[in-house]
């Protein structure tokens, strides 16, 4: 079963302990940061901003 944690109640070092979190160094592991991608359509900037201000009071 999955278990739902909130960013705001977990540390780095926790997920090092329970998870194994460590740096990737191989350059390929997100090659998506470094290749080109389309831009961005109007609809999905929107919806992009629209998620990270869900949360705002």
């Amino acid at each position: 079963m999955t278990k739902i944690v909130s960013a705001q109640d977990i540390t780095l070092g926790t997920l090092k302990q329970t998870l194994g979190l460590q740096v990737a160094k191989n350059r390929n592991f997100f090659t998506e940061w470094s290749e080109k991608l389309p831009s961005l359509t109007d609809t999905a900037f929107f919806d992009v901003m629209r998620y990270s201000n869900r949360n705002v009071p």
